[in-house]
């Protein structure tokens, strides 16, 4: 699945492709002329230290009417290069190209007066963290500071709000799991308290999104597998896979949870625990939330068929008593052995709701040429 788009506004699709997929892509193209980059296949920017990124030489940018073409490989840091403030932790940075040739860096996504090329999430991660788990001191260097696997420009981005994303394998990936107040974080952001079926141990009950009937303060009053599947549709976003969830886990030291095992600085808070963050730099990868996984299977323990209400008075489930179940991924903060990159637990209906339950979201990628 995905789109390409040409500079003529071509649209071309690798499999199927939704309206909201055509309708975001579109929105893009007129952002997108007269920007070219080397190397279409990847991300514009090369990570060259946690603080600091490349714009390679051969790039072309239209910044008002001054063609910007990039002679050198050109050093931004978030140290010297920044527009205001110093850098912070868990933040979404972008790049911006002035009619000068010059570029900069800024927290800011409204700035008008230059032009928006791209950007990057610096993460949780510090600068010189030495590697835990099954991370190596390569993966490290991808991941300190600067996520190299977060970096987006133009043409190459997810579709939808690339804030506080990771590109792995030919999707992206939340960094964070998802927050309760996300109708005005997005769904993945450093420092927010986890979005659970239940206010206990710090995690707080998600606000129903805008196009479901929320006024931003209203809240669910609980989190199941329905209502994830309507705050993911509300951002663009979809539930992950138990195909996906071991390789964008993998990294973490296995059998370890967050209350368990004593990482927790604060219950509930989307924060970084160095064992529990995957390769990837995905933050509390396993051990501290269940996520919710889109799978869906039979229930157990029978086998007559009939409609039951358990919908929220939103039609019936003709199916067993015990049916269906969803997928629980990565464990939770009191699983010990039991959480790691590969656990999976199968016998939550989709209805239940429970504190230690939440989610983490995927996009699909968007690619134009």
């Amino acid at each position: 699945m995905g789109i390409q788009i040409t500079d003529s506004g071509i649209i071309h699709s690798a499999g199927t492709t939704t309206f909201q997929e055509i309708e975001n892509a579109n929105n893009l193209i007129a952002l997108t002329v007269n920007f070219k980059k080397p190397d279409y296949d990847k991300a514009l920017f090369l990570k060259a230290g946690p603080s600091s990124i490349i714009i390679p030489a051969g790039t072309q940018i239209l910044v008002g009417s001054t063609a910007v073409e990039v002679a050198a490989n050109t050093t931004l840091d978030l140290n010297t290069n920044l527009d205001a403030g110093a850098k912070t932790a868990g933040t979404d940075y972008y790049v911006y190209a002035k009619e000068d040739s010059t570029f900069y860096l800024s927290a800011d996504k409204t700035i008008t007066a230059d032009r928006l090329i791209g950007g990057f999430h610096y993460g949780l991660i510090p600068e010189a963290e030495a590697p835990t788990g099954n991370k190596t001191e390569a993966d490290m260097v991808k991941i300190r500071g600067i996520n190299a696997y977060s970096m987006w420009d133009l043409k190459f981005r997810p579709n939808c709000n690339p804030e506080g994303m990771a590109y792995i394998n030919g999707k992206w990936y939340d960094i964070y799991l998802l927050n309760s107040e996300h109708i005005t974080n997005g769904t993945s952001k450093a420092g927010a308290f986890i979005a659970a079926g239940a206010a206990s141990y710090g995690r707080l009950i998600p606000k129903i999104p805008l196009m479901y009937g929320g006024d931003g303060t209203l809240t669910y009053g609980k989190l199941t597998w329905f209502q994830l599947c309507e705050i993911a549709a509300s951002h663009g976003k979809k539930m992950i896979g138990y195909d996906e969830f071991p390789t964008i886990a993998y990294g973490v030291t296995e059998g370890k949870s967050s209350s368990t095992d004593g990482y927790e600085t604060v219950a509930g808070k989307v924060e970084h625990y160095p064992h529990l963050t995957s390769k990837f730099g995905i933050e509390q990868a396993a051990g501290v939330q269940y996520v919710w996984g889109k799978d869906l299977m039979n229930g157990y323990g029978t086998t007559t068929f009939a409609w039951v209400d358990n919908t929220d008075t939103r039609g019936q489930i003709y199916a067993t008593s015990s049916s269906p179940t969803a997928v629980l991924l990565g464990g939770d903060r009191d699983h010990g052995a039991e959480a790691g990159s590969r656990c999976s637990h199968w016998s939550n209906f989709v209805w239940n709701s429970d504190w230690s339950i939440g989610s983490r979201f995927a996009c699909d990628h968007l690619k134009l040429v």
